[in-house]
């Protein structure tokens, strides 16, 4: 009876893992972990490139060294490419996610967020910090 029980929670576990599976790409170490404030989503339809761009905040290091200045940064994730005939930024990982929409006029276009690609920090030692983008 143990074993029975054992084998059918096993079965489960492993069913359930398979259900929540995410792929994650990492960006960069502790230094850019550190700086990283925001990112974007952004595309390019006649080529079907698409990449992040992060909003860094880096100490100043002129006069004595107080303040912060911004710098924009483009980061390409492999994977991540934008579909011109459904307009959507995906990323083809373990299984296809969509991370946007685009929508609107050739003038105009705005990208509707699905929520399922996001970026993330982690905190701790300098050795374990890393900034990394994840689609579940």
């Amino acid at each position: 009876m143990r074993s029975v029980l054992f084998s059918l929670c096993l079965v489960s576990l492993l069913a359930a893992s398979g259900l929540a599976r995410a792929d994650v790409v990492q960006l960069g170490r502790a230094d850019l972990a550190d700086a990283y404030r925001e990112s974007l989503f952004r595309f390019d339809a006649p080529t079907g490139r698409a990449w992040l761009e992060v909003r860094l905040s880096i100490p100043r290091e002129e006069g004595n060294g107080t303040g912060y200045r911004t710098r924009w940064v483009k980061l390409t994730v492999p994977g991540l490419s934008f579909d011109a005939k459904a307009a959507q930024i995906v990323f083809n990982g373990e299984k296809k996610v969509v991370c946007g929409t685009a929508y609107g006029n050739g003038s105009s276009t705005a990208l509707k967020l699905t929520g399922s690609c996001f970026v993330y920090r982690t905190s701790g030692w300098a050795w374990n910090r890393a900034l990394y983008f994840k689609a579940e």
